[in-house]
């Protein structure tokens, strides 16, 4: 418990540890005097931050000072078991506790705990979440279960809370994309919480009585705790722009927001797989090297397999063979010469290209500066998976400045050195920062956690000073199954006395106590309820895909139902390529395309029939075109919506052999359709080529095998970060040979990559690879264990391969040191562990008992039948999806932009035929969004606008198939379209005058419709056009044509989502919505195109067709909420402009003609202010 509150009063001061001892805080209700402001206390410096004591906890067993080792079996009893005493001086008599910490019990089997006051010798390394904020760099320890994430999140709230640092300033990295997607939704959740909290206890006035974070923020002075509140608010409000991301993201980023400091050209493309142009490069060297060669000590295969490891690492090689070495070094160099000539970037090379830019003698310490005063906090989760690149990163710009950095990981679970991560990378952060640890494990009963304690002692794990720690378990015994206490159980046998080969009797017995768990097991929960124990409680850890389906076949033949949770994608199966055909032929609905959709299992059609058949031909044409309109709508919920209604999908597929499986497939192919970041069909089409090649691979795509309960089978590895009921572990015996993959060694404390032939015995390199493989494999261990919450069972077969595995190290080691046992020590016959810790009992290899019940593929299988209603008119969905079907071009690739225009006009006058600076370049939805990505990045600036125009031109060309010619003339003809004044619009400037800070590319938006009310339609929209536009305004026709229009009858109920191609801030200080144009104007007989063909009055004829005016309202609506929200003092009449489509092949330059007082090329609309504000409120459900 915390120390206790001072006298009795209304309400008691609340007694606060800062660097100078505890003192109370006396509240607005009392009369004595107030002491300073928790906020306002000056925050500690690196000596003091963590380190200073409060007082003791007052037990008269309190062993501070004694020096005893942390984990030695003589913490097992004693310390303190206390826990109130009061501050000095004060009085105890009616002391009530302003904040109470829960009391600490002796877990079963152990002796009491100790506290974690620093007032218990070494425990003083604890870290409380309520201590003072840090102000240096500090490594917090964990352990599995301890919450990371809930400290990162816990943390960034009091940082934005107590401190004036903005959302912006804070930088948040970690291991995996899915990891960044999880804590970003988990600190924002942090903060909501945060700010409901203080919130709530501002109305009430009771603090908030569990979250200890939420006390603490709301133990302030009133004016306090709404500062701290209004300062969660602005970081909600801002929370887009808080970068929480991977380390290659974060090194992107940088590279980018350093400008001509970092190494990063515009026209740089990433790839996130280099396999293939590695294996191109391999094969050019080999060739190269072998082709005159009869017998190479190579063979091709183990040179493309060495190649691709030396090429996704930094490591040097070393082999005992030179060529080896030689060649891995020259494909190296090959793969970064055809890098820079193709304009590619790994995520590698973003880590080394950031390196090289912090550590540069020239621009170092600019670059070093400029990043501490981008982040004033840096905290980085799963620090124990940093490689050597990324830690000096981080070291360089923020630990050796000592700027605030909190790097979070668990040693333990460091197994990924395969993946470069690197052990030592985090021992000399340890050195580098100042070291505290998590304390509870609030994932694991307390059996559970005693018993991980109990399996590996102080045993090292890789470092002196990486061993398993003791900590407190937040939960009780949850899982009741039989008289035996321990949760931690080990199934042993010897190959000599079991009747079947040892895999096969581990499989027996892991199906015959999983049929006894499901059968006797019960759970109880926090909240104290009580059920049986489900296969979804109960997890298998394996080494492999292929032993894991073993496994997956071994549980459903007993009856238990089971599913393997592998990394195989199920873009690389039969579903992806069904949906590929379809979208090929809804895209392109020719005979043929249509014939292949139509036969794949979501059509359904037979393929004779469609071969023979006209009448099924003509069906699955209608079908196609019903699809391709449904996605145009509704996206592909619609399609699906259609396939369930008119081909019986689900009952279909599930009447088929394995149809659960196919069925299962189709959906989740369609869910990753739903999510890519693209929505029209062309990009969807491509997308998914791409990611079936895996060039977008996220690990969204991981095949789900059913959503049915069952027992979750997957490997070790991909289980580190998850939690499961109760975890069985069949493989833990042996320790996975060496094979022939390169793999990564320490010599001479320096971690290279050894790409050669399987070492000798006699090697010394192989004993330091054994060694260091042995420490991974117990750390794979503790991880695989530690994924338990209520019990673990572990099975170990002595025997040739079970000699150097983990787990017998750990049987046959002699306790008593912190040495490893031999690889050849015996196993004791007799348990070396507490029996009510860990509880090792024989295995039993019967084989399981008959089914009791048909595998779960030969249930029969009905389609769920939903019964609440759907609210078919919800979508999200974009002006184009609006517009569907209007163009004359329905699927066209770019739907905004048709290719032509039937748009007659009349013959140019002399004075206005200036050729089109685009005269001879091509047409189509290719090229206008070359035009588009060039404009993005081209820059506008007078002094570099020729340069960067050629530049970004030259490095686009070749990804869209544009001639050397053509790139030279659309190069010229971009420095034409930025130098074109644009009237009346922008106070008469051009793009090239528009200063950097007042100009926003890319504004995406997404706009909640009919939050508020009733959904309106696009024909509401049409009327309210007609009522606010004058007669004399240029689109004045157009409301009477969108009224008209079938896409009158949308209903505007869901999202709204676009992209304004720029957001400009003219002279006046008005804001303006800018769209590039790329459509060629239709010209008469025999002439050429000229800029006099682009005059205002056939720019309102083409914006009209094409459906714009409805484009820039919806544009212009998004802006002004957007600036409602982000500008101070925002007043649409004031700072809101119009909207100007740059028709960007009328565009002449700087001496462009101007007709009916508009520049040629730019077309300029001014909807009014009243318009754009009733379309808001008609648009979110104001009626």
């Amino acid at each position: 418990m915390c120390p206790p509150a001072g006298r009795s009063s209304p309400r008691p001061p609340t007694w606060r540890w800062n660097s100078s001892g505890w003192w109370p805080r006396p509240t607005s209700r009392d009369a004595a005097g107030s002491s300073p402001s928790r906020s306002n206390q000056p925050l500690p410096t690196r000596g003091n931050s963590w380190a200073a004591a409060p007082p003791t906890c007052g037990s008269g067993s309190c062993r501070r000072g004694t020096g005893t080792r942390r984990g030695s079996s003589s913490r097992r009893s004693g310390g303190c078991s206390t826990a109130t005493t009061p501050p000095p001086n004060s009085s105890q008599t009616n002391a009530p506790t302003a904040i109470r910490r829960p009391s600490r019990k002796a877990p079963s089997g152990r002796g009491p705990r100790r506290c974690t006051y620093r007032c218990c010798g070494e425990a003083s390394d604890m870290f409380d979440i309520t201590a003072p904020l840090p102000t240096s760099p500090l490594l917090l320890e964990a352990s599995a279960g301890t919450g990371k994430t809930w400290t990162i999140a816990a943390l960034t709230a009091r940082f934005i809370a107590e401190t004036e640092t903005s959302i912006d300033e804070f930088l948040l990295i970690t291991f995996s994309n899915k990891a960044a997607q999880e804590l970003r939704s988990r600190v924002f959740e942090r903060l909501a919480s945060m700010e409901r909290a203080l919130g709530a206890f501002q109305a009430s006035g009771q603090p908030p009585l569990t979250d200890e974070v939420a006390v603490l923020l709301s133990d302030a002075e009133p004016d306090e705790v709404e500062r701290r509140r209004q300062r969660l608010r602005r970081a909600l409000e801002s929370f887009d722009s808080a970068l929480i991301c991977t380390t290659h993201v974060f090194c992107q980023n940088m590279l980018k927001e350093l400008g001509v400091l970092g190494d990063w050209d515009l026209g740089d493309v990433i790839i996130s797989d280099p396999l293939p142009l590695i294996d191109e490069c391999a094969t050019d060297v080999y060739v190269a090297r072998y082709q005159d060669v009869a017998e190479p000590t190579l063979d091709p295969r183990r040179a493309r397999t060495i190649a691709r490891e030396a090429c996704q690492s930094a490591l040097p090689v070393v082999s005992q063979l030179d060529d080896d070495k030689e060649f891995c070094e020259q494909v190296r160099r090959r793969f970064a010469d055809r890098k820079r000539t193709l304009g590619l970037v790994t995520f590698d090379d973003l880590t080394l290209r950031l390196r090289d830019v912090l550590e540069s003698p020239t621009t170092g310490d600019w670059a070093v500066a400029a990043l501490r005063d981008r982040f004033a906090v840096v905290l980085a989760d799963e620090f124990q998976d940093t490689d050597p690149l990324q830690w000096r990163i981080i070291h360089r710009a923020f630990v050796r400045h000592d700027r605030v950095t909190v790097l979070i990981g668990d040693p333990k679970q460091s197994i990924y050195g395969f993946r470069s991560a690197d052990l030592m990378s985090y021992l000399d952060a340890a050195r580098s920062t100042s070291k505290l640890s998590l304390p509870k494990n609030h994932r694991s009963d307390g059996a559970v956690v005693d018993g991980v304690q109990e399996l590996f002692g102080n045993l090292p794990l890789g470092d002196p000073s990486i061993t398993v720690v003791d900590v407190e378990s937040t939960h009780g015994t949850r899982l009741t199954m039989g008289a035996v206490p321990a949760r931690i159980l080990l199934r042993r046998g010897t190959s000599e006395t079991l009747n079947h080969p040892p895999h096969e009797a581990i499989a027996h017995d892991m199906v015959r106590l999983a049929q006894r768990l499901l059968g006797q097991a019960r759970i109880s929960g926090d909240d104290g309820t009580d059920r049986a124990l489900s296969p979804t409680d109960i997890a298998v850890l394996v080494r492999n895909r292929a032993r894991g389906r073993e496994v997956v076949t071994a549980l459903q033949q007993s009856g238990i139902p089971a599913v393997f949770h592998g990394q195989d994608s199920v873009l690389s199966g039969p579903a992806a390529r069904d949906w590929s055909k379809l979208l090929a032929a809804m895209l392109s609905p020719t005979r043929s395309a249509i014939v292949m959709a139509a036969a794949t299992d979501l059509l359904g059609f037979p393929l004779e029939a469609l071969i023979h058949g006209d009448d099924e031909s003509v069906t699955a044409s209608l079908l196609v075109h019903r699809l391709a309109r449904a996605q145009d709508s509704g996206g592909i919920p619609e399609v699906m919506a259609v396939l369930a209604a008119e081909t019986g999908l689900d009952a279909r597929i599930l009447a088929q052999p394995d149809g659960e499986r196919t069925l299962t497939d189709l959906h989740h192919v369609a869910e990753l359709l739903g999510t890519a970041p693209v929505t029209d069909m062309f990009g969807l089409h491509d997308w998914l080529g791409r990611a079936m090649d895996g060039a977008v691979v996220d690990g969204s795509d991981a095949r789900l095998a059913s959503d049915a309960p069952a027992v979750r089978v997957t490997t070790m590895h991909s289980a580190k970060g998850l939690q499961f009921g109760v975890v069985l572990l069949p493989e833990v015996s042996d320790l996975v040979a060496q094979g022939r993959k390169p793999f990564p060694v320490v010599l001479d404390g320096v971690r290279h990559l050894h790409v050669g032939p399987p070492l000798d015995w006699r090697d010394p390199t192989r004993k330091s690879f054994e060694r260091q493989q042995r420490e991974e494999e117990l750390r794979l261990l503790y991880v695989a264990l530690t994924r338990a919450k209520y019990m673990a069972i572990a099975w170990h077969v002595t025997g040739k391969r079970s000699q150097s595995g983990a787990l017998t190290a750990l049987l046959a080691r002699d306790r008593s040191t912190t040495q490893l046992a031999d690889r050849y020590a015996k196993v004791p016959a007799v348990s070396p562990f507490n029996p009510m810790l860990v509880n090792v009992t024989d295995l039993g290899d019967d084989p399981p008992p008959p089914l009791s019940a048909p595998p779960a593929s030969s249930l029969p299988l009905v389609v769920a039948e939903m019964e609440r209603v759907v609210d078919q008119t919800w979508r999200r969905t974009s002006y184009s999806g609006l517009t569907a079907g209007l163009h004359e071009l329905a699927h066209a690739a770019l739907p905004d932009e048709p290719d032509e225009m039937e748009v007659w006009q009349p013959r140019p006058d002399e004075a206005l035929s200036v050729p089109s600076p685009m005269t001879g370049l091509p047409a189509g939805a290719a090229f206008g969004t070359l035009v588009h990505a060039a404009l993005e990045e081209v820059d506008w600036s007078p002094g570099r606008l020729t340069e960067s125009a050629i530049r970004v031109v030259d490095g686009l060309a070749p990804r869209f198939g544009m001639p050397a010619g053509e790139a030279s003339i659309l190069a010229s003809a971009l420095v034409a379209v930025c130098t074109t004044p644009l009237g009346a619009l922008m106070d008469g400037v051009s793009l090239s005058e528009v200063p950097l800070d007042h100009r926003l590319p890319e504004l995406d938006f997404d706009l909640p419709m009919a939050e508020r009310g009733i959904a309106a339609t696009v024909g509401d929209l049409a009327r309210l056009m007609q009522q606010h536009l004058d007669p004399g305004d240029p689109l004045a026709d157009y409301p009477r044509h969108l009224v008209s229009s079938p896409a009158a009858g949308g209903v505007l109920r869901g999202f709204l989502t676009g992209s304004i191609d720029a957001v400009l801030l003219s002279p006046s200080g008005r804001h303006v919505v800018v769209d590039y144009k790329t459509n060629r104007l239709p010209t008469g007989p025999g002439e050429d195109l000229t800029v006099g063909h682009y005059q205002s009055a056939a720019m309102s004829r083409a914006m009209i067709l094409a459906h714009y005016p409805l484009q820039a309202l919806l544009y212009c609506v998004a802006l002004h909420r957007f600036l409602g929200w982000r500008l101070p003092g925002y007043d649409p009449d004031t700072h809101l402009g119009g909207a100007g489509y740059l028709f960007v092949r009328g565009m002449a330059g700087a001496d462009a003609p101007e007709a009916a007082g508009m520049p040629c090329g730019v077309f300029t609309w001014y909807p009014p202010t009243a318009l754009v504000l009733a379309a808001s409120e008609l648009i979110g459900g104001v009626r």
